[in-house]
């Protein structure tokens, strides 16, 4: 894994040097629990999902100018389109794995629940993500300073 300031993780986004850092794919299956949903994704599957994680969160905070967006925020974006842009059987593997009843909690959009059960959170915000008046259109509000879910 790879050291961070809130914990170990597979990959993250240094806003400060303008880098993505992943682990090495070929050690995730020594790294993952099986009871992580991770583990259910073949390593190229999920170095990809990283990345989308990571670029989302480059990409927000790039976008938001002199808007300070919040960590929920961050992690809900992030989780969001990590889910949305994998191809839809290895989504699956990752719903059936953290599954969320329906619909969508957006009291369950909260930060403690992103430290608590990631994946669980990332299931819950793609779900809000894929609502109708949601998407992209709610994050652009978010990127823009004009929502937040603190």
């Amino acid at each position: 894994g790879i050291s961070h300031p809130i914990g170990e993780c597979l990959a993250y986004w240094d806003c400060e040097s303008d880098t993505i850092t992943v682990a090495d794919p070929s050690a995730f299956p020594k790294i993952l629990t099986p009871e992580n949903p991770y583990s259910r994704l073949p390593p190229s599957v999920l170095l990809r999902t990283l990345l989308t994680h990571e670029l989302a969160h480059a990409l927000v905070y790039q976008s938001a100018g002199p808007h300070r967006i919040d960590i929920v925020d961050q992690e809900y974006v992030a989780a969001a389109l990590e889910l949305e842009y994998l191809a839809d059987v290895w989504r699956e593997v990752l719903l059936q794995a953290s599954p969320m009843s329906l619909p969508p909690k957006v009291g369950l959009i909260d930060i403690w629940i992103y430290g608590l059960a990631p994946r669980k959170f990332a299931t819950n915000a793609w779900q809000h993500f894929r609502q109708d008046g949601n998407g992209c259109d709610l994050v652009m509000r978010i990127v823009e300073g004009q929502f937040s879910f603190k």
